[in-house]
């Protein structure tokens, strides 16, 4: 038996293949799945079941593009209305050569979350590993938040699956997560990526807890939702995502192109911070491509056709992938020779002004801009600079109009990045007295401790 980690990091998604003597089993594929046929392919597998752990909220799942190209069946739990697949039962076993897949429905982070066991083969009664879907990560638990006036009833019903069904498989037991550190999935997942049982249940907080206590804990979270989740569920309850033919072939514009539809389209810009601030074109909204899975879902609509802006070919396909992760199927195209070629086609540009942790200190001292803190909630409870205003990234579109009143804005985050992406927001929406502050949180706290 061989288990294959294949991670999308812009989100944290982690997806399986599991194979054995010449069969394969899938759990939770993104939607780009050749990778999996690629390698059940190398190591002689043929892939016979594909596995949703839970309808995801975060990616379109791959479940559908990889039954097109190799038949398998397509196999989640009871509770929702799955158009598509077939649904399987606690207790059902799945042999993948030798080795024996036991299903544990274990709702909570939604009603129709299973978890997979796994057994070297069927005289063995000890799992030697379990397929935790959004359920049990390293060190912390899945959120119990999608169905708002339910809360209560989905914490309960994850404790009972983590008590219950999981637990008791043994401290034995492997445990191979659908996310790691940074999804939106969790509140406070570990950087590491793979555990065991007996671990998580000694260590992770939320297994420490009473029934009761864990239960209030969880109703009491805040989680970002960000507005793509609902597109996300509508397309992996649906199934109606179209089939990647040729998505990695896209038009290339050219500057007088790119100009004569420029109002219609939704231009993005995935260069690095520093690069967009120092030269950029009018009216782009700054998301590096790394960032593009966390953040774009806050900013880009499914409708209205994308342009990319981006240093070269290879960024501009790679991000276009990762938009395709989100189900985004409208990026028009990206402009051939990049910002370079906007400057000698005669086209305008503006630039953003940086502030550095010295500046910043100045700043506090002999003026009063408005410290604009875009980081998350949680970030706000360590510490913010003394006076900011806090508006999370994602709902900085909604304060536009209020930002509009301040005299001069000072963005900050972490570390720079996500304060480039609000005041590209900023700017996009004629607010120019923006200036970003590159280090941000980090340099600010490094000084102080100097």
């Amino acid at each position: 038996m061989e288990i294959n980690k294949i991670k999308t990091e812009s989100i944290a998604h982690l997806s399986y293949l599991l194979s054995d003597k010449g069969e394969a089993v899938v759990i939770d594929p993104r939607r780009d799945a050749k990778i999996y046929m690629d390698k059940a392919k190398e190591s002689g597998n043929k892939i016979k079941y594909i596995f949703e752990t839970h309808r995801n909220e975060d990616l379109v799942t791959g479940s559908r593009e990889l039954k097109r190209y190799t038949g398998a069946k397509i196999l989640h739990g009871k509770g929702l209305d799955f158009q598509f697949g077939e649904f399987v039962e606690d207790g059902q076993t799945f042999d993948i050569g030798e080795t024996v897949l036991k299903i544990l429905e274990t709702p909570g982070h939604t009603p129709e979350s299973i978890s997979i066991a796994v057994f070297p083969n069927k005289k063995c009664d000890k799992a030697v590993a379990v397929f935790t879907g959004d359920a049990l990560f390293v060190d912390d638990v899945g959120r119990t938040d999608f169905f708002e006036d339910r809360k209560e009833e989905f914490a309960g019903m994850l404790y009972d699956s983590l008590h219950k069904k999981i637990l008791p498989l043994g401290d034995q037991a492997v445990i191979y997560p659908a996310h790691g550190a940074g999804s939106v999935c969790g509140g406070g997942i570990a950087d590491r990526e793979l555990s065991t049982v007996g671990y998580e249940k000694a260590h992770n907080p939320r297994l420490q807890l009473s029934r009761t206590d864990f239960i209030k804990l969880k109703v009491n979270e805040k989680h970002q939702m960000p507005p793509y989740f609902k597109e996300m569920e509508r397309v992996n309850l649906k199934g109606d995502d179209a089939a990647l033919k040729n998505y990695k072939e896209f038009e290339i514009l050219s500057p007088e192109e790119l100009l004569l539809d420029f109002d219609n389209l939704q231009l993005i810009d995935v260069r690095s911070s520093e690069s967009f601030l120092g030269c950029h074109i009018p009216k782009t909204v700054s998301i590096p491509l790394a960032m593009i899975g966390a953040y774009s879902g806050y900013f880009i609509n499914y409708n209205t056709k994308i342009g990319l802006i981006a240093d070269d070919r290879t960024q501009a396909l790679n991000a276009k992938t990762e938009l395709i992760r989100l189900g985004y199927n409208n990026v028009k195209g990206y402009l051939k020779g990049g910002v370079s070629a906007w400057e000698t086609s005669g086209q305008s540009l503006e630039s953003l002004k940086m502030v550095d942790v010295n500046d910043v200190l100045e700043l506090k001292e002999n003026s009063s801009p408005t410290f604009l803190d875009v980081r998350k909630p949680d970030e706000w409870e360590n510490g913010i600079l003394d006076g900011a205003r806090t508006v999370f990234l994602g709902d900085v579109p909604d304060a536009i109009d209020e930002l509009r009143n301040e005299k001069s804005i000072v963005t900050y985050c972490g570390s720079g990045k996500r304060a480039t992406i609000a005041a590209s927001l900023l700017a996009k929406n004629n607010i120019d007295n923006v200036s970003v502050f590159m280090g941000s949180m980090k340099a600010y706290e490094r000084k102080l401790n100097e």
